[in-house]
Formats: C-alpha cells, sequence, structure tokens
C-alpha cells in the first residue's frame, strides 16, 4: 500500500514538471515570436520624480521624535 502511495507521488510530480517545463518553453518561444512587435504594444513611461520626505516637507525633525517619544512613553506605562 505504501509503494502504491509513493507510486502515485512520483507520477504526480512528474506530471507536474512535465507540465511546468512544457510551459516554460513555450513562453519562451512565444516571446522571441512575438519580439518583433513589443514597439506596437509598449508605451513610454512618463517619468517619475523622486518623492521629497515627510521630515522635508514639514522642515523639523524634533515633531516626529517628540511624537515617538511620547508614544512609546505611553506603552510603557500602559503595560507595567
Amino acid at each position: 500500500m505504501l509503494s502504491d502511495g509513493f507510486k502515485l507521488m512520483i507520477i504526480g510530480m512528474g506530471t507536474v514538471f512535465v507540465f511546468l517545463g512544457l510551459m516554460s518553453l513555450i513562453i519562451q518561444l512565444a516571446s522571441r515570436l512575438l519580439a518583433p512587435f513589443n514597439h506596437l504594444v509598449m508605451e513610454k513611461q512618463p517619468a517619475v520624480k523622486p518623492r521629497a520626505k515627510a521630515a522635508a516637507i514639514s522642515g523639523d525633525d524634533t515633531v516626529f521624535a517628540a511624537a515617538a517619544a511620547a508614544a512609546v512613553k505611553r506603552y510603557q506605562d500602559e503595560h507595567q
């Protein structure tokens, strides 16, 4: 009974392995066949500007430090 289970496991894993291998080959083949048509589908991406840091917007890190310190103190007071 145990050997039947191992046989079934090997057959199932082999089937999945073969399927995934074929799928990978088909995707690579399709990629190579459709490469000449990329210019028809590809759109130019707009340039993305880097985001400013939140601290730079507020102009002062002491506000964030004070908020963090207050949160830590409150947590310590509640859990003692």
